[in-house]
């Protein structure tokens, strides 16, 4: 058996407005999304009077956008892997035009009529419906285990280890199978969105390439509709900072420092990363310092907050809120110092 992907209503492309293109929100020239998790990252430029300024922000998709990406046939790699996991590996398929997965299950669990195979266990027949490529990882419980179908007589395949002769254990055709002893259930898509989601988070990228669809939707639907666009633009405004250079980078969103991806993350979760840029430029003397366990910069910022910037120019991460006395506790302590100079200078030198 084998997990469907058959669209009832036929739809099999890709839907056209999760395509990446260039999208334009008051003024700011907004790039394609880059995915942070589950979260899309977007660098964007905007030209005043002549200054470049320059920002990003933090596209978020939920479930029901999503759903609008699967439903249009894109990443059926990660519906699938997600639909897998909450089913168990039980058989669906996807009805977009209902904004759900259909599958079926036994009436009865110790009915075997309800089962397309079994294996014997001792003198007992054990029922069971699964995809054959499952079964011997399911019921022996060994991950490298494999199946190897065969159509000869009843035995339909049986479970070995790659590379070696001879069955573990054998699987038979159940010719009591009776497909109207099941149950037709139903998963709404948005829970398997939602999966999807949750897999993006923790790093699958066949799950981000959903979600930095769906942020792709979202930006060509905000270029349309001033209402949609405000939040994401309220955020460009918020992380924007004017580059100095007199050819700034387009593609440089810290006109300069460039963003670690651990960076990337905090700027997903609302921190004001977009702002080292400004403080590093208003940053007195006595507002760099230095970590002396990593040889790291530390500047202070405005509302107590703290950038980590390494000497090779990369942001690390913000701190929102490290307050005098804790700033100064860890100065007392050893754990930071004044910077020098030098160091100030090395610092000024990555935003010019």
């Amino acid at each position: 058996m084998k997990k469907s992907l058959a669209f009832l209503s036929g739809i099999c492309l890709a839907l056209s407005s999760g395509v990446a293109s260039a999208v334009t929100l008051n003024g700011w020239n907004v790039g394609n999304p880059t995915p942070v998790g589950a979260t899309g990252l977007v660098n964007a430029t905007k030209n005043i009077g002549g200054v470049a300024k320059v920002s990003n922000a933090s596209i978020v998709p939920n479930a029901s956008h999503v759903s609008k990406i699967l439903r249009g046939g894109v990443a059926g790699v990660a519906l699938t892997v997600a639909v897998n996991e909450l089913l168990d590996g039980i058989d669906w398929v996807m009805d977009p035009a209902n904004n759900q997965i259909r599958y079926k299950v036994k009436l009865d669990p110790s009915d075997p009529t309800g089962s397309e195979f079994y294996y014997n266990s001792g003198n007992k027949k054990v029922y069971i419906s699964l995809p054959s490529t499952e079964l011997c990882k399911t019921v022996l419980n060994r991950t490298y285990i494999q199946y190897i179908e065969l159509k000869a007589g009843d035995g339909v395949g049986y479970c070995n280890v790659p590379g070696e002769s001879g069955a573990l254990l054998w699987f038979y055709t159940n010719h009591n199978y009776d497909p109207s002893k099941l149950e037709e259930k139903i998963l709404p898509l948005d829970t398997a969105s939602q999966k999807v989601i949750d897999n993006a988070q923790s790093g699958n990228t066949d799950a981000q390439v959903a979600t930095v669809a769906a942020a792709q939707d979202i930006l060509n639907e905000a270029q349309n509709d001033a209402e949609k666009a405000k939040p994401i633009v309220q955020q460009l405004e918020d992380n924007s900072t004017n580059c100095n250079s007199e050819n700034p980078d387009p593609e440089d969103v810290n006109c300069g420092i460039e963003p670690t991806e651990h960076s990337k993350l905090r700027a997903s979760e609302g921190r004001p990363v977009g702002k080292v840029v400004n403080d590093i430029q208003r940053a007195r003397n006595s507002d760099i310092f230095v970590q002396t366990s990593n040889d790291r910069f530390i500047v202070r910022g405005l509302n107590s907050r703290e950038h980590i910037v390494s000497k090779d120019a990369e942001h690390i991460t913000t701190v929102e809120l490290r307050t005098a006395k804790q700033h100064n506790k860890l100065l007392n302590q050893g754990d930071r110092r004044f910077a020098t100079q030098a160091e100030v200078d090395l610092l000024k030198s990555f935003i010019k």
